[in-house]
């Protein structure tokens, strides 16, 4: 699960840049970062970010940070804990309502 959620965390956030119609070279400057770092973690290869990055990301992106920093922890967690997450209600269903909540409230403001 550890790299489907860093995985998905990074095609959501790649969605939400896009329809922004922002580029990763300006969302990396208004941020802070590089351009290679944020292309990693559109493309599962990095890690999501610390929440105090993902709120900067959100801030740029001009969202709530909520359903990011959810995907952003989840993503980071020990397998140990992800599989444990099964048991106490916090699932991979809960993982895919956050980004079908995430992408509704994006295809709203068209």
């Amino acid at each position: 699960m550890k790299n489907s959620a860093r995985k998905r965390f990074g095609q959501v956030l790649h969605e939400i840049r896009k329809h922004r119609g922002m580029t990763l070279e300006r969302l990396a400057e208004r941020s802070g970062t590089c351009k290679g770092y944020l292309s990693g973690i559109e493309n599962g290869k990095c890690n999501p970010p610390f929440a105090k990055m993902t709120i900067l990301l959100c801030k740029v992106l001009e969202m709530s940070p909520d359903g990011l920093l959810l995907l952003s922890e989840v993503a980071k967690a020990p397998i140990e804990v992800q599989r444990v997450s099964a048991y106490t209600g916090f699932n991979e269903r809960a993982l895919l309502e956050t980004e079908f909540h995430l992408k509704d409230a994006l295809n709203r403001e068209l």
